[in-house]
C-alpha cells in the first residue's frame, strides 16, 4: 500500500471497526431476546388458553464468503505452513510445515559443518578441529520461527493479502547462520594448551641427610589464561569460515607456581625434638637408625593424618629388622623392630611443641628413661595394633626431618609459621602425681626344700604422671593446658618359695689321729780341710 493511502487505510480501519460494533449490538439484542422468550415461556404456558404465545421471528444470518478478504486473510493467519515464495538458504519452503523445511535444511547443514575446519598454530605445533570439535551448530530453528510468522501479524486484511501476494511474486528470503559452542571452544584451548610450549619448573623442598634442600624455579612458555581468553574469543569470531581457517597463537612467557623465594620465605622450623639412644643394645640402635630414615622426608599435605606405624611398616626380620627388647605388659622382650618406640615418643614431643592435632597417642606400660614420664607414645612392634597418629592442622604442607647423629635421635617439623599472636613458643613440661607401691607375689614350689626362696621378677612401683603445655609470648609464660595423664602400671615381684621336705641333718665324721711323718735327717756338714 502506498503512503497516498494512509487516509483511506485509517477509514477502512474505522469503517472495520464499526462493522465489528453493529455486529457485537445485533448479537447481543438476539441473545437477550433469547433469553426473555425462555423465560417468560413456562409461565405463559401455565397460564392456558387465556393468554396468547407471541410468536418472535429472528433475522437470518448473513451468508459467509469464503472468498472474501476476510475469510482469505484469515486462513492465511491460521495456516500452519510457510507462505508461498518463501526461501530459506536456498532451499524453497513454501507451503511447508516447520518440521517439513526443518528436514529439508538438514542435509545443507551437515554438508556445511562437514566443510568447516579450523587449525590452531604456535610455533611448532598445530591442532585442527572440526565441527563437533567446536560444538558448530545453526540458528535453524529461530529462522524457521520467524520466517512461519512472517506477516502475519498485519491486522488489516487487505494489506496483508497484498503483502503475500508481492512475496508470492518477488519471493523473501531467509539466511542461516552458525556459532560455536564457547564450552567446547574452551575444553579445545584448553587441551591445545597443554601440548604447546615449554611447561614451567616449580621450586622444590626435599630432605637430603636431614636438612632441607631448596631448588630453583624455571619458567616456560606457552598459553596462560589470559592467552587462552584471548584465543577463545578468536574462534568464536570465527563460525562462519571455511575449512582453510588458520588462527595463530602466539606463546607467552609463564612462571612458576612455586619459586624458590617463596618456598625459603614461607616454610620455617616450627618445633624440634631430640633423644639419646646411647644405652641401647647395637641392635636396638640398628633399628632407631632404620626408623628414623623412612620417618624422614615425609611431607604432609594440609588435612593429611601421619601415622607411624603406616611410615615404618611391618616389622619383621625379613623386612631386614633386628630384635630388640620390647615392653610388653610389665615386661621386657625381644621383638623385631624393638626400639621404635623411641621414635614415636620423640615426634610426640615435636608435634606437641609444633601445636598440631594429636590423633592417637597411648602411653607405655612401663615409664622409659629416654623421656619425661607423660611424654612418651608407644607403638606395637607387632601386629600394628598401637598407632601414634597426628594431622597436619595447617594451611600449609608440613615437612617431617628425622635422622640420627652418634647415639642421638632428631625430629624436626617444618611447616608454616603458627597463626597466631598469642604466643610464639610451646614449650613442655610433666608431674608425677601419684606413686603406686610394689607388691609381692608368692608361689609355692614343693621342688624346692621349704625354707628357700628365688626371686623370678623384680618388682617395680607404678606411678601416674601429668604432661603440660606451656604456652609463651616472648619468653612469658601466657598459659598453660593438661595433655595428658598416663598411667603406668605397678609391676608385681614374684618370688617362689620353696615348700617341699626338709633335708635331714648329714653327721659331721669325727677327726681321726694320724701319725706325725718323722722330721728329715739333717744332712751334715762338710769337716773344713786343716789346711
Amino acid at each position: 500500500m502506498e503512503l497516498d493511502n494512509k487516509g483511506k487505510k485509517k477509514r477502512r480501519k474505522k469503517k472495520t471497526h464499526i462493522s465489528i460494533l453493529w455486529g457485537a449490538l445485533i448479537a447481543a439484542g438476539i441473545i437477550g431476546i433469547a433469553i426473555v422468550v425462555t423465560l417468560s415461556w413456562q409461565p405463559l404456558a401455565r397460564a392456558g388458553d387465556a393468554m396468547k404465545t407471541t410468536v418472535v421471528t429472528l433475522p437470518s444470518p448473513t451468508p459467509f464468503d469464503e472468498n472474501s478478504p476476510r475469510a482469505q486473510a484469515t486462513r492465511i493467519r491460521q495456516s500452519i505452513t510457510l507462505l508461498p515464495g518463501i526461501r530459506i538458504a536456498g532451499v524453497d519452503a513454501g507451503g511447508m510445515t516447520r518440521e517439513e523445511a526443518l528436514l529439508a535444511l538438514e542435509p545443507l547443514i551437515a554438508e556445511a559443518n562437514t566443510n568447516y575446519a579450523l587449525t590452531l598454530q604456535a610455533d611448532a605445533a598445530t591442532l585442527t578441529l572440526d565441527a563437533e570439535a567446536l560444538g558448530r551448530h545453526s540458528d535453524a530453528d529461530a529462522v524457521l520461527n520467524e520466517a512461519f510468522l512472517y506477516l502475519k501479524d498485519i491486522e488489516n486484511d487487505e494489506e496483508l493479502l497484498a503483502a503475500v501476494e508481492e512475496t508470492v511474486v518477488s519471493g523473501k528470503s531467509f539466511d542461516l547462520s552458525y556459532s560455536l559452542h564457547e564450552e567446547s571452544v574452551r575444553a579445545a584451548v584448553a587441551n591445545f594448551a597443554l601440548d604447546v610450549g615449554r611447561a614451567p619448573v616449580n621450586a622444590t623442598l626435599s630432605m637430603s641427610s636431614g636438612k632441607m634442600v631448596y631448588t630453583d624455579d624455571v619458567p616456560g612458555t606457552g598459553l596462560d589464561a589470559d592467552a587462552q581468553a584471548e584465543l577463545v574469543e578468536q574462534i568464536l569470531r570465527q563460525a562462519e569460515d571455511g575449512p582453510d581457517a588458520i588462527i595463530c597463537a602466539t606463546l607467552v612467557d609463564v612462571p612458576a607456581t612455586i619459586t624458590r623465594s617463596m618456598l625459603e620465605g614461607q616454610y620455617v622450623l616450627r618445633a624440634k625434638f631430640s633423644t639419646s639412644f646411647s644405652g641401647s643394645t647395637s641392635d636396638r640402635k640398628f633399628n632407631v637408625r632404620k626408623g628414623a630414615d623412612l620417618i624422614n622426608g615425609t611431607v604432609l599435605k594440609p588435612g593429611d593424618t601421619f601415622s607411624t606405624n603406616a611410615a615404618l611398616g611391618v616389622r619383621t626380620t625379613a623386612n631386614g629388622w633386628k630384635m630388640a627388647g620390647a615392653y610388653v605388659q610389665g615386661n621386657t622382650e625381644l621383638q623385631a623392630g624393638g626400639g621404635v618406640c623411641q621414635l614415636s615418643s620423640t615426634l610426640y614431643n615435636a608435634v606437641l611443641m609444633a601445636d598440631l592435632q594429636i590423633i592417637n597417642r597411648r602411653n607405655h606400660s612401663m615409664r622409659v628413661g629416654y623421656v619425661k614420664g607423660g611424654l612418651d607414645a608407644t607403638i606395637n612392634s607387632v601386629g600394628n595394633i598401637i598407632d601414634f597418629t597426628f594431622k597436619n592442622n595447617t594451611a600449609g604442607d608440613l615437612f617431617i626431618v628425622s635422622y640420627t647423629e652418634g647415639n642421638n635421635v632428631h625430629m624436626e617439623l617444618y611447616g608454616l609459621p603458627m597463626d597466631t599472636s598469642e604466643y610464639d613458643e610451646i614449650r613442655l613440661s610433666s608431674t608425677k602425681i601419684k606413686t603406686v607401691s610394689i607388691t609381692t607375689l608368692e608361689t609355692l614350689d614343693p621342688s624346692m626344700p621349704a625354707g628357700t626362696s628365688v626371686v623370678t621378677r623384680e618388682g617395680k612401683q607404678g606411678e601416674v604422671w601429668e604432661a603440660y603445655k606451656e604456652y609463651y609470648k616472648n619468653g612469658k609464660l601466657v598459659k598453660k593446658e593438661l595433655i595428658n595423664t598416663s598411667n603406668y602400671g605397678m609391676v608385681q615381684a614374684l618370688i617362689t618359695v620353696g615348700n617341699g621336705a626338709t633335708p635331714a641333718p648329714t653327721e659331721t665324721p669325727a677327726p681321726t689321729n694320724t701319725p706325725k711323718p718323722p722330721d728329715p735327717t739333717p744332712t751334715p756338714m762338710p769337716t773344713p780341710d786343716p789346711s
